[in-house]
């Protein structure tokens, strides 16, 4: 059996008893981040160079994989909604490529999800309960 929780400080001492290996899964470090955002635009049309995924690492930390996916999806609407009352008529292979400007603008609107305090707590707990990675 294979479970997930946001709230592991909830779980009795029976049900953790019974999850043997218990996972503590961080949030993405800087270089996952930009793994992870190249991954998430590579079929979009995006001028984006090896400094500008630095650059939206860098503005994203304490995201997590759902966050930057959030951030994803609002950047590559940016060229959609700049096509106005155009979109009927324009193909795809006229919308304009996702930019750093997308990007900023995305993140500026996209919070992290992940509360600081939350996370020490989940790190807190991990430290107390919390399989050792093998």
């Amino acid at each position: 059996v294979v479970a997930a929780t946001n709230r592991p400080q909830e779980l009795d001492e029976a049900v953790r008893r019974r999850f043997t290996k218990r996972l503590f899964i961080p949030l993405p470090e800087r270089p996952t981040r930009m793994q992870l955002v190249a991954n998430l635009l590579k079929d979009q049309t995006a001028s984006l160079t090896q400094k500008d995924y630095q650059r939206v690492a860098d503005l994203t930390e304490g995201y997590s994989g759902s966050d930057l996916a959030a951030v994803c999806k609002e950047a590559a609407m940016a060229p959609i909604r700049d096509l106005g009352s155009t979109i009927q008529t324009v193909t795809a292979d006229k919308v304009r490529a996702i930019t750093l400007k997308d990007l900023e603008q995305a993140v500026k609107g996209t919070r992290p999800s992940v509360d600081p305090e939350q996370l020490r707590e989940l790190q807190e707990w991990n430290s107390q309960f919390g399989s050792s990675a093998s």
